[in-house]
């Protein structure tokens, strides 16, 4: 229902929405909306089949939405494709409007004259007036732009932003998953041109892609690889994706005409993922820490140094050079807006300075704080009021493991496994009577055994993980889940690891990462206080692609 948020019904067109029921039944669409079809055998007349229904009197455009809470939901871009139908389509430009202010003269609207037109290199813009300035106060450029330049799509129409100038943005041609994709302003801007609504834009999401000052030249196939925008990036390296989520390998795709930017690694760049941390005693000698509020920042910190470099001065240590700078995960914390602090593992709260680099107490090296990157949206700015992360009492984990019994010879693929791991998964809630933010990581094996980690999510509602584990443990040894998915039954089976063994384990754990750790705090490092490096005082820090759907 997020659509009927932001842009407010227009005059004529109107949207029906139906929703999925509570028992999951789907609501099936009436015959009277749809068009009738008919059979063609191979020989004789078509036979009717049904009829054609009489529609929707007064109505324009019926959309039917069914809702559901799914993992796939959030790999895909549904919202995109509503965007589409609803006007932001190469088919529909031409029936956009131009109408007087407010919907009390909406009879006075007329069909624009232009929306789209080439300029003298070839490129199709989409020039109308709105999108126009918000584009310009995007780039930071005064007055208007000459418009926002759509993508090629092999000489036809496009229905899409250009990729190089508006990534991020909900409406270019790939989607880079819900965290790191945005419902930009200059979207927003397209659908009050489109004279069919009128647009909530404080429901806009910040395009952090090229925000403020980046010029009117941002975002060329001749500029993107000069060094003018460290939005983009040079050579093959490692390093973070423009939003500090993820860390990113420097790289180019069909859409971005070989520019390069920083694109999420394929496995485990999440910084903000508790799970792609280290095991406990493993040993971790760049400090990295892997939790919701951790980012990833271009650093070479470490805690080890070279023989022959122990007794030399952690800035003047030859093999850390600032070219060296790589994605790492640290924890932040907003002070303000634009204002923050970092952590490293074991290190106190550190002032990180926009556009500085600084260092880190008991760690050789440097560490860059990124400018404009960080701390600029109202929900990073909220969290300021919230209290310092702290390291020191983990969330209790635990994991529940079933064993599926399903039809004699029934095997699945991996689209259809994940599809099973998700029905368990929300079979597994509806039985505690609780949300999905105690259960992270749901997995199914090709021997139908499920596994799924449990904790307690920060603003998670509800018992301790520890109760809600005993509790699920004694109602599934009574009556196991049974679960219909892909047209067979699957009958759970509880997992012989007791609670006991898991706590146990997690006793266990915890002594080996106190052990690892007092072991790694009597490294001979020596701490330093956090400063600017005058090595690279005054100068800028070769460091590209720091710029985050």
């Amino acid at each position: 229902m997020l659509l009927l948020l932001l842009l407010l019904p227009p005059l004529v067109l109107r949207v029906a929405v139906s929703r999925c029921l509570h028992d999951e039944t789907q609501k099936s669409i009436p015959d009277a909306h749809l068009r009738g079809y008919a059979l063609w055998p191979e020989q004789g007349p078509p036979q009717l089949v049904q009829p054609d229904g009489p529609g929707v009197q007064n109505t324009d455009f019926l959309l039917y939405v069914r809702v559901a809470h799914t993992s796939k939901c959030h790999q895909e871009a549904t919202l995109h494709e509503l965007l589409h139908a609803l006007g932001f389509s190469e088919q529909l430009f031409k029936k956009w409007q131009d109408c007087p202010s407010g919907f009390s003269v909406r009879e006075k609207c007329s069909t624009r004259q232009q929306v789209t037109r080439q300029d003298e290199w070839g490129q199709l813009l989409l020039t109308t007036p709105a999108v126009s300035l918000s584009l310009a106060k995007h780039l930071g450029v005064p007055g208007a732009s000459l418009g926002v330049p759509l993508e090629e799509e092999e000489g036809l129409l496009s229905s899409h932003w250009e990729a190089r100038l508006l990534q991020g943005s909900l409406m270019t041609a790939t989607f880079d998953g819900a965290q790191r994709t945005r419902l930009d302003p200059i979207t927003l801007a397209a659908f009050e041109d489109s004279g069919w609504y009128q647009v909530n834009h404080s429901a806009a999401e910040e395009l952090l892609w090229g925000q403020a000052g980046s010029g009117p030249e941002f975002g060329l196939v001749t500029t993107c690889g000069t060094g003018s925008s460290d939005f983009f990036c040079t050579g093959s390296g490692l390093g973070c994706h423009y939003l500090h989520l993820d860390k990113g390998s420097c790289s180019s795709d069909p859409m971005l005409e070989g520019c390069r930017m920083y694109k999420p690694l394929i496995n485990r760049s999440e910084c903000w993922k508790k799970e792609n941390g280290f095991p406990a005693g493993v040993e971790n000698p760049h400090g990295e820490i892997y939790h919701p509020q951790s980012r990833c920042f271009f650093a070479n910190l470490t805690s080890q140094l070279l023989p022959r470099d122990k007794t030399r001065h952690p800035s003047l240590t030859p093999h850390l050079k600032e070219a060296e700078l790589m994605g790492r995960c640290y924890l932040h914390q907003c002070t303000g807006r634009g204002a923050y602090k970092v952590q490293v593992e074991g290190s106190p709260w550190v002032p990180c300075l926009p556009g500085k680099v600084i260092q880190i107490p008991g760690y050789y090296g440097l560490l860059f704080c990124p400018r404009g990157r960080l701390c600029q949206t109202n929900e990073d700015i909220n969290a300021v009021t919230s209290p310092p992360v702290s390291l020191s009492t983990p969330d209790p984990l635990f994991q529940l493991s079933l064993g599926l019994a399903g039809p004699p010879g029934h095997s699945l693929g991996k689209e259809q496994q994940e599809g099973l791991a998700e029905a368990v998964l929300q079979a597994l809630a509806s039985r505690g009577g609780t949300g999905r933010c105690y259960f992270h990581s749901p997995s199914i094996t090709t021997s139908l055994v499920f596994t799924v980690h449990m904790w307690k999510s920060p603003g998670c509602k509800g018992p301790s993980v520890a109760m809600l584990h005993r509790a699920l443990t004694l109602t599934l040894q009574k009556k196991p889940l049974e679960v219909y998915h892909g047209g067979a039954n699957f009958t759970t089976q509880l997992s012989k690891l007791s609670m006991g063994l898991c706590l146990m384990l997690l006793i266990f754990v915890g002594v080996l990462g106190t052990t690892a750790y007092q072991k790694r705090a009597t490294l001979p490092v020596r701490p330093s206080a956090s400063y600017h490096s005058p090595e690279l005082h005054g100068t800028r820090v070769p460091v590209r692609g720091i710029r985050e759907v």
